[in-house]
This record gives C-alpha cells, structure tokens and sequence, in this order.
C-alpha cells in the first residue's frame, strides 16, 4: 500500500505529466516556454497562487523538476533564488 506522501507525489507528478503533454512544445523559444511554465504555477509551485505558485508543500518543487526532466523538457530557472531569496523578499520586501 502506497503511503499518502507517496500517493500525493504520485498525483502530483501525473498532473505535472498530464499539463506537459497538452502544453510542451519544444519549438518555443526558452523565454516563451518559461513564461507559460511560471503562467501554470510550475515554476515555484510552493508559492501561493497570489505569489504565481500553487500552493503547495516546499518538496513540491522536486517532484515538479523530476516530473519535467522525465519528459524531457526544458525545466525552469530555479532553486536556490527560488527557495531563499524569492520567498525573504516576498515576506519582507514592498509592492
């Protein structure tokens, strides 16, 4: 029996698959592919859907990466911007 961490990543890395098959289009240049990345809430899906994310857990961002690695497309700018500097100065910074 799977666990409900497990099932959750599961359901998660389907949903990411089921987006990328109607969206991927490796003709697209880099910069119109990551704008319809963050658009989806993909790049920082951790972030709240205010913040352009989806609310998610944090780990959620790994499965995400995984997800769009094992299709094979482009992933997006990322990691350590995203997880220390995008969310001090969403807390702390002004519009």
């Amino acid at each position: 029996m799977l666990s409900e961490k497990n099932a959750s990543t599961d359901a998660l890395r389907a949903d990411v698959r089921a987006w990328l098959e109607e969206h991927w289009n490796p003709d697209l240049s880099v910069d119109d592919w990551w704008r319809d990345v963050a658009k989806a809430g993909w790049t920082a899906p951790h972030f709240t859907p205010e913040q352009g994310g989806r609310g998610l857990h944090r780990t959620a961002s790994n499965t995400v990466r995984s997800a769009l690695t094992e299709f094979r497309a482009l992933r997006p700018p990322g990691r350590l911007g995203l997880l220390m500097a995008a969310p001090t100065i969403l807390t702390h910074g002004t519009p």
